[in-house]
């Protein structure tokens, strides 16, 4: 019953909730990697090539050599992968001064911690929903709240309805 009852709301259901990303923190430790590796050889697993890694740190880009790089430390592996995922991904000159502009330098950002707004112009941190959760879905209603929005919420009534009635069933 509970989950006929929860497909029939799941449909009816529009969670829009904007919730405000935070600006990106670089990576604070630079300790050693347990299995540290040269700048060329991260160079060629990500597909840069030693060319556009020295222009890379002749132009400022990386705050290291990758070619006289022997032991990449934690910071300078985030900042290879972070700016040369960007160049490997097609971003030229230009581009890439312009999505990095208001980014710190060294660039050592985690690249799966990180996205680029484009509509707002701006790195945000991802957030992490696992932690987040009850802050969202109370956020959420919230705004459902204040834009009396009394249709979604007896859908979410009814839901959490459903749910703690079939809990009662099976005590």
């Amino acid at each position: 019953m509970f989950s006929t009852m929860h497909q029939k709301h799941q449909t009816q259901i529009n969670m829009n909730v904007t919730h405000e990303a935070s600006k990106p923190e670089r990576s604070q430790s630079d300790q050693g990697l347990l299995f540290p590796q040269s700048g060329l050889k991260l160079c060629d697993q990500i597909g840069l090539n030693r060319w556009a890694a020295a222009k890379l740190h002749d132009d400022g880009w990386l705050s290291f050599d990758p070619e006289t790089t022997a032991q990449l430390t934690e910071n300078q592996e985030y900042e290879i992968r972070f700016v040369g995922a960007l160049v490997t991904g097609g971003c030229g000159p230009a581009l890439l001064e312009k999505l990095l502009e208001d980014l710190e330098k060294p660039y050592c950002y985690a690249y799966n911690r990180i996205y680029y707004d484009w509509e707002a112009r701006e790195w945000r941190a991802i957030p992490d929903l696992c932690n987040d959760i009850e802050t969202l879905v109370e956020e959420w209603i919230n705004d459902l709240k204040d834009q009396e929005d009394t249709e979604q919420l007896k859908v979410i009534k009814a839901i959490v309805d459903d749910a703690l009635n079939s809990l009662k069933i099976e005590e």
